[in-house]
């Protein structure tokens, strides 16, 4: 099948007005903030997105598959999809925004660059997943908590600490020196001392990340961000190319808190990327109070716990702030689970597990014909009929349930299971995953927050976003319009001031299907359907398909339906109810 490269999709607007505020302390000095013409990119594991507003009345909108061996490929291939749509030129924009998940999935997939640490700390606070023992060095230096030296820095150490870590294989050096924090000048002549005797390798030190936080969260910040500056460069390019094509400004970037920052300082503090924020931004424009956004996009599944109208105390510390200082609403709780539309299914420990693996958008999952052979959770909802083959992203790319049920073939030998009932396994464990993860960030909120509603985004989170619900006890789901471009609410996005690097917990982002046996996983009601019954009879039920478009003249329908849009689908199960909100959301109800 050839590369995709669809025309720009006609999708609602993406609630194109706002803009930015005239000034704001996120810019850096000197840049004035930008109206008119204004560009969101949004580069995800399978699917890349771009949104440009300020052209007339409507947005316009691309999407493209995304190019894992340079992301910025993808994201310079749909931003001139839509300037090539309105008739514009790079000059003529004013704003570049973009938002990725590349870093979360990264972390997710632990697909990063191979990282040492450099330390005076001891084992115990030392001690990182990402880091083996055999990449840490220590360092004879002393700073007391005061901030005055006791013991001097010798370079020669420097030096030879960073030519074994090199050695090694080490691409990227975590810094992390004892009460840095209090006197950051050993980090920093450590950082200069490696920078100039190896021009390649990159160096994060923990005084510029992670502040005054304690031996172990410093260390897990610090390497994260390490780790995760390989496969940022993208970003750095991305920006490099965005001048050469004649774009006039920086590169602005969302960080997780919804600050934005220039592209130079994103690629150098990619850890403030994770998780991308996308659910929370998402969610943030609809009126639905305290709630759970799920975004669910091609290789990982960002939870957020979104309190409306208060900021309750999280667990912890204060609550994440909103993505726009003007909405009163928040975040109090968010993680990020590998659980996505190009998660593997495979056999763990003796049980189907979903991810945290993905294939990404090249060569995707084995129904978009790109060469793909491992089953996916898209193969799954393809075979399920949650996906209307013929009408994926708007009919320019058409799936193939053959090449779904091929690959299918190797678990269905081992499990003993027809390819639908597969399937189906597939799908209840992805919403497992996702179930659990929102029920234990629910459970650690105060009383005050009674959410009841979930908001799905990303390719995959208003297929699943019901099951969720009943898994978890919700009763309601709210889909927004163009829920699967996450593009949408990086033109929107109200500039705020940035907040401390968050502390990255590795082991929860690995979280996959197969969860610990102390862990509860709930039965999800799934779709309602035993399809293992099913595969012996009649084949795939039959759902009532309606187009999103026209349901307003429908009034309220019941399930099992699928309200179906260019880019995704809203999976509404039995004993659920859908109707249009007055502000053109999807409203579930049970």
């Amino acid at each position: 099948m050839a590369a995709l490269r669809p025309a720009a999709l006609e999708l609602s607007p993406c609630n194109a007005g706002s803009g930015l505020p005239e000034s704001s302390s996120t810019y850096p000095a000197g840049l004035v903030q930008p109206h008119g013409i204004r560009l969101g990119v949004g580069v995800g594991g399978t699917f890349t997105d771009a949104v440009l507003t300020g052209a007339g009345a409507s947005a316009h909108v691309a999407k493209v598959l995304s190019t894992p061996d340079d992301p910025s490929r993808a994201a310079l291939e749909a931003m001139a999809m839509v300037l090539d749509e309105a008739g514009l030129s790079w000059s003529d924009v004013r704003e570049v925004v973009h938002g990725s998940s590349i870093a979360t999935n990264a972390l997710v997939e632990r697909e990063v660059g191979t990282t040492g640490l450099v330390t005076t700390l001891d084992a115990r606070d030392a001690a990182h997943p990402l880091v083996p023992p055999e990449l840490v060095r220590s360092l004879d230096e002393r700073v007391d908590d005061t901030g005055a030296v006791v013991t001097p820095l010798a370079e020669n150490d420097v030096f030879c600490a960073a030519h074994a870590l090199a050695q090694a294989g080490a691409v990227s050096l975590a810094i992390v020196l004892r009460n840095a924090a209090r006197n950051p000048s050993h980090e920093r002549h450590v950082a200069a001392l490696i920078e100039a005797a190896f021009p390649a390798m990159e160096v994060t030190i923990s005084s510029d990340i992670a502040g005054d936080a304690s031996g172990r969260e410093r260390v897990a910040a610090t390497v994260a961000n390490a780790a995760l500056r390989p496969p940022m460069r993208y970003v750095k390019h991305l920006g490099e190319e965005l001048a050469a094509l004649g774009y006039r400004r920086g590169l602005m970037v969302i960080q997780s808190d919804g600050a934005m920052v220039l592209g130079r300082a994103a690629a150098r503090q990619p850890v403030r990327l994770v998780p991308s924020g996308g659910a929370a931004r998402r969610a943030r424009q609809v009126e639905a109070g305290d709630h759970v956004a799920i975004d669910v996009g091609g290789t990982s599944c960002e939870i957020a716990i979104v309190a409306g109208g208060v900021r309750p105390g999280g667990p912890g510390g204060p609550p994440l702030p909103s993505a726009d200082a003007n909405e009163a609403s928040h975040v109090v709780g968010i993680a990020a689970v590998g659980t996505g539309g190009g998660s593997v299914a495979h056999i763990a420990d003796g049980a189907l597990a979903v991810g945290p693996l993905s294939v990404g958008g090249r060569p995707g999952p084995a129904c978009f014909g790109e060469g793909g052979t491992q089953f996916t959770l898209t193969d799954a909802l393809l075979l399920l009929g949650l996906i209307a083959p013929e009408r994926f992203l708007g009919g320019r790319m058409r799936l193939d349930p053959g090449l779904a049920e091929a690959a299918a073939g190797p678990l269905c030998a081992t499990l003993g299971l027809t390819p639908l009932a597969l399937a189906q396994r597939v799908h209840d464990t992805a919403v497992a995953t996702i179930a659990a993860a929102v029920g234990q960030l629910v459970a650690a909120q105060e009383r005050g927050w009674g959410g009841r509603a979930i908001v799905p985004s990303g390719g995959a989170g208003a297929m699943l976003a019901a099951a969720v619900a009943e898994a978890v006890g919700l009763g309601e789901v709210i889909v927004r319009d163009n829920p699967a471009i996450s593009a949408c609410g990086l033109t929107t996005t109200q500039a705020r001031p940035a907040w401390p690097a968050p502390v990255v917990d590795v082991g929860r982002l690995r979280w996959v299907g197969t969860l610990p046996a102390s862990t509860p996983i709930p039965r999800p009601a799934a779709t309602g359907v035993d399809h293992a019954a099913a595969s012996k009879t009649a084949g795939p039920p039959c759902w009532r398909r309606l187009d999103r478009a026209r349901l307003a003249l429908h009034g309220s329908v019941d399930g099992p339906a699928i309200i179906a849009e260019d880019t995704t689908a809203t999976v509404v199960p039995p004993g659920w109810r859908v109707s249009l909100r007055p502000d053109g959301s999807l409203h579930l109800v049970r």
